[in-house]
């Protein structure tokens, strides 16, 4: 709210690249400035000069666009030079060992992320509650790890297609029809 400046923090990937690109293009027409304008190699340590050029380029909020363990190592550097902005970046931010290299840095991180993240601390009644509270569970049990987010979206489509094939008797010719049906149903 309020934010009309922005930096953006990429690393110096071909995705990076790309989410920049998207980001320049778009930024005007949607109301922002781009304030600073930062990139890192994916196996820095150290984003301090980036980080200084940030906080003084009077950016009102950072985008972040990495899912890397560099940014829990960003976001620790952040809280240690006082960087206070709000911030965002993609939901595959929020994997376990980021999560836990993290630690507190990542207090006020906004991500959109899908509810799997939060399932414990949804309502009883929402849809979503049970399958992803099952879906954590069912990975701990087989894994003995947290569920990784990106894992979850390969469960979902893969229960979509099953779903499709117990509707249809495995008829390849109605199965894309079933399929289209329950994503829709979903969405």
């Amino acid at each position: 709210k309020g934010v009309k400046k922005l930096a953006i923090f990429y690393p110096a990937t071909a995705l990076g690249k790309e989410a920049l690109a998207r980001y320049q293009s778009s930024a005007s027409k949607e109301g922002f400035d781009l304030a600073a304008v930062e990139t890192y190699d994916p196996n820095d340590k150290d984003f301090a000069p980036q980080l200084t050029k940030i906080k003084a380029s009077g950016a009102q909020g950072l985008i972040v666009h990495d899912a890397s363990i560099a940014t829990a190592l960003i976001a620790r550097q952040m809280k240690l030079m006082g960087i206070n902005l709000p911030w965002t970046a993609p939901f595959g931010i929020l994997g376990p060992a980021n999560l836990q290299a993290a630690g507190d840095a990542f207090d006020g991180l906004t991500v959109p992320a899908p509810k799997i993240f939060v399932a414990e601390q949804l309502l009883d009644n929402d849809p979503q509650k049970k399958v992803s509270v099952q879906y954590k569970e069912a990975f701990r049990k087989n894994t003995g790890k947290d569920a990784d987010p990106n894992a979850f979206f390969g469960w979902d489509a893969v229960m979509v297609i099953a779903e499709a094939i117990k509707r249809t008797n495995a008829d390849p010719d109605k199965l894309a029809e079933a399929r289209a049906k329950i994503r829709d149903g979903i969405e």
